[in-house]
């Protein structure tokens, strides 16, 4: 019996299945389970539990953790936080533990088509994105009902069936060839979920990545093998930034993708970080990793995206010392892509983009250059209805010089830009890119 369990608790106190090993029960699948014992909804489970923790004195900083750290209390079972990675919440953010309850479920149609309910769960390792495969059956996760096409939510409290057409989702599964850099990711996840599904493991201090990245930062930058944009990437995915004397930290957890690929370019174990951080943050080797075009552990569910995205940003840095060069934002909102993803698959597109845009102007003339190029792009979505003609390029060229500070010639690269945007916008609209 846990340490916390008391002679009567307010939710049944049920055990976690899969503890210390790779497999561990998830949250979710927890929370289902007590559903079906105790005849409540898994939704209603889930708000008693964020009341219950937020009722204490010291409430969680996050709506996810305060769901675990709540169904901890009212079943009073310590082992309640191996069901996420509450073990590196002070590293990562995001983290499962965090997950809304509408999130996109995914699973294994051969695990579903051996299912039991009084013996099997959805393990944790479903919801890491950096995941591909069954640790069980090596065929391919999947999101879709294979019946009707509909997403799956986590709330459904029913995992073997559709929640629109309720049929099974169980099927023979689908199986491809894994690269190295895949076999390598499974293993490095599998070695970290068996630490983290260990009740008697604490919470890694955030002092500790801190160290690590800092200390790993000042041999990126005192190493004079480094390009200047190999140098940035490597400090883009750190998450930190030199000020010629310091390490100063730009965001202060990691994904778990990012800390895998930090760990690929060092070519050390995830583990080797996690418990040796000071000796993982030794002479960066990246060897064979600079001649390639990002670090190589993206996501296969993001290929094609990402394709499509690199493809968009060398047209728009193409000629960049004539055609202005506008804020990466634009592409990210447009392709639906959050600036986490981009610097989580393909980071180095990043610091290429940023490196062309930085190299254009003079920083103090961004502001001038992006309000008028954001005023063409304004006009044209107003007037311009297909590519635009001749006629049209020179009324926008009139209402650029017009309502900008800027000289004709420095409109002229704006105008540029924004009719080079307005094009591969129309592109990305209609999925042609």
């Amino acid at each position: 019996m846990s340490p916390e369990q008391s002679h009567w608790t307010v939710l049944p106190p049920l055990a976690v299945r899969g503890l210390r090993s790779p497999l561990v029960e998830s949250l979710q699948s927890y929370v289902n389970r007590l559903a079906r014992v105790s005849g409540a909804s898994p939704d209603g489970i889930r708000k008693w539990a964020a009341s219950a923790a937020h009722s204490g004195d010291e409430p969680d900083r996050y709506a996810g953790s305060a769901v675990r750290a709540g169904i901890q209390q009212l079943t009073g079972m310590l082992e309640v936080r191996c069901t996420t990675l509450w073990v590196m919440e002070n590293w990562l953010v995001a983290a499962p533990s965090h997950a809304p309850a509408d999130r996109l479920r995914r699973w294994c149609p051969r695990c579903i088509a051996e299912w039991d309910d009084e013996v099997s769960w959805e393990p944790l390792c479903w919801d890491l994105g950096v995941l591909m495969r069954c640790p069980v059956h090596q065929c391919e996760l999947e999101s879709l009902c294979p019946t009707c096409g509909g997403i799956q939510r986590a709330r459904n409290g029913r995992p073997t069936h559709c929640g629109s057409c309720r049929q099974s989702l169980a099927g023979k599964g689908i199986f491809s060839t894994r690269s190295h850099y895949e076999i390598w990711s499974e293993h490095q996840v599998a070695q970290l979920l068996m630490y983290c599904s260990d009740p008697s493991e604490e919470q890694l201090p955030a002092e500790q990545f801190r160290d690590f990245r800092e200390a790993f930062g000042r041999e990126v930058v005192s190493d004079d093998t480094f390009t200047s944009l190999d140098r940035q990437t490597v400090l883009e995915l750190l998450g930190v930034r030199c000020d010629g004397v310091r390490m100063l930290p730009s965001r202060n957890r990691m994904t778990l993708q990012r800390l895998l690929n930090i760990c690929s370019l060092q070519g050390i174990g995830i583990m080797d970080l996690v418990l040796r951080p000071r000796e993982a943050a030794s002479r960066p080797l990246v060897v064979g990793w600079r001649d390639s075009s990002s670090i190589p552990l993206p996501p296969a569910s993001h290929d094609a995206l990402f394709s499509s995205f690199r493809r968009v940003t060398e047209r728009m840095t193409a000629d960049h010392r004539n055609v202005y060069v506008p804020p990466i934002d634009f592409i990210l909102k447009a392709m639906r892509i959050s600036r986490t993803m981009l610097m989580d698959v393909a980071a180095d597109v990043y610091a290429r983009y940023e490196s062309k845009r930085k190299d254009q102007v003079l920083e103090v003339a961004q502001l001038h250059y992006e309000k008028s190029f954001r005023s063409a792009v304004w006009w044209l979505g107003q007037h311009a209805r297909s590519i635009p003609k001749e006629v049209e390029v020179a009324r926008l060229m009139s209402y650029a010089v017009a309502t900008s500070s800027l000289s004709k010639e420095s409109c002229e690269r704006t105008v540029m830009a924004a009719l080079r945007w307005h094009n591969l916008l129309g592109e990305i609209r209609t999925r042609s890119y």
